[in-house]
């Protein structure tokens, strides 16, 4: 899969995320996603790792739905 498109899943997710943990006022989700977004956009992407952590906070997220 291209890279850009690996970019764009993973962002999309996260912002997605993102959103969740504000409507609910999460601020360690929050605190953890800029820190992924920060790695995403500077640091070295790896997509799989990034994807894996995200499906983490997602987990932690469901606890409010």
């Amino acid at each position: 899969m291209d890279a850009v498109i690996q970019i764009e899943i993973a962002l999309n997710y996260l912002n997605d995320l993102f959103a969740k943990s504000i409507a609910f006022k999460d601020d360690e989700a929050m605190n953890k996603l800029n820190a992924l977004r920060h790695q995403i956009y500077y640091g070295d992407f790896e997509y799989h790792a990034v994807i894996k952590e995200l499906s983490e906070i997602s987990e932690q997220l469901k606890k409010y739905a």
